[in-house]
C-alpha cells in the first residue's frame, strides 16, 4: 500500500505543475494523460441486482486536434457481489470529441473495451483546463455479463 501511494505522490508531483512546459501546452491537441475516481452502479445479467461501485480510471492518448483525442482507458470498478469484494478492471480504446475548442465543452465518448469484451458511451463536460466530469455506461459480455453506469471525475493534462 506505500507503495503504491509513494507512486501517486511522485505522478502528482510531476504532472500537477505541467501548466507551462510544453509537451502540456493546454492545447487538446497532443499528448493526452488523465486519472480521475468515481462512483456507479454495477448491474449482473445473472441476478439483475444494482451494486453500488467505486471506480479509478486513467487514459493515455494523443488529441487529433482540439476537438477529437484517441486514448488508451484503463480503469478498475470495485464492487461487492453476494457478501465478495470484486476488482473488476477493464482496458479499452476510446474516441472523445468535444463540441468546442476552447476548454469548457460538452463532450461525447466511444469506445471498445477489449479486456473483458464490451462498449461503452458517456458525455460529459470539461470545466477548466484539467477538470473534466464525465458518466459512461459500459456493457462487458465476457465471464460475468454486467451493465456499469459510472460517474467519474478526472484531472486532464494536455
Amino acid at each position: 500500500m506505500k507503495k503504491h501511494i509513494l507512486t501517486l505522490i511522485i505522478l502528482l508531483t510531476v504532472f500537477l505543475p505541467t501548466q507551462n512546459v510544453s509537451a502540456f501546452d493546454g492545447n487538446r491537441k497532443g499528448f493526452v494523460l488523465s486519472g480521475g475516481v468515481g462512483v456507479g452502479v454495477t448491474t449482473f445479467t445473472s441476478n439483475k441486482r444494482d451494486n453500488p461501485a467505486y471506480t479509478l480510471g486513467s487514459t493515455i492518448g494523443y488529441g487529433i486536434n482540439n476537438k477529437n483525442i484517441l486514448v488508451i482507458d484503463r480503469g478498475m470498478n470495485h464492487f461487492i457481489k453476494n457478501g465478495t469484494v470484486i476488482f473488476e478492471k477493464y482496458v479499452g480504446v476510446s474516441w472523445f470529441h468535444f463540441f468546442k475548442q476552447q476548454k469548457k465543452s460538452f463532450f461525447t465518448k466511444v469506445g471498445l473495451a477489449y479486456y473483458p469484451n464490451g462498449l461503452y458511451i458517456g458525455g460529459g463536460y470539461m470545466f477548466s483546463n484539467n477538470v473534466q466530469l464525465g458518466v459512461t455506461y459500459m456493457h462487458f459480455t465476457e465471464e460475468w455479463a454486467s451493465d456499469h453506469l459510472q460517474l467519474l471525475v478526472s484531472y486532464v493534462a494536455f
